[in-house]
């Protein structure tokens, strides 16, 4: 499918796609990934967040450990429950953040689906129409 195929289709709502992060973790550090963020001003906003939470989720589990210590022992559970919505957070932004960028970028497109990054759902069959569909007849 071509980046010019893919945008009308996800905007005429016919495809929808999502983002395997499985594959992403083990190709977000290379130089071709991290220069298709810095070329666009979006998604690179939405990488820096992510950044942002994923750097404040070791401290606090360091420091609910340290006040489970001084304060009392249950302190650790609210200090987890931020890290871990801090963790879910970082997974949901730079799902945005690739989404966005498979978007609004060919090139980044084109690498996205080779890596088998973004997966695409809905594609019918040329030639067939949502008629022809033996779940749904009409």
């Amino acid at each position: 499918m071509q980046y010019e195929d893919f945008v009308s289709q996800y905007e005429a709502g016919r495809i929808h796609f999502g983002v395997d992060r499985t594959k992403l973790g083990g190709v977000a550090a290379s130089e071709v990934y991290l220069s298709l963020f810095n070329s666009n001003e979006g998604p690179r906003r939405l990488s820096r967040m992510s950044t942002f939470f994923r750097a404040l989720i070791i401290p606090s589990l360091i420091a609910a450990v340290a006040l489970s210590f001084i304060i009392a022992w249950w302190v650790f559970i609210p200090c987890l429950a931020i890290a871990v919505v801090f963790m879910s957070l970082t997974h949901r932004l730079q799902r945005d953040a690739v989404r966005e960028l498979a978007l609004v970028d060919a090139d980044a497109f084109t690498f996205l689906r080779l890596e088998g990054i973004i997966v695409i759902f809905g594609q019918e069959k040329r030639g067939e129409h949502a008629s022809n569909d033996k779940k749904n007849p009409v």
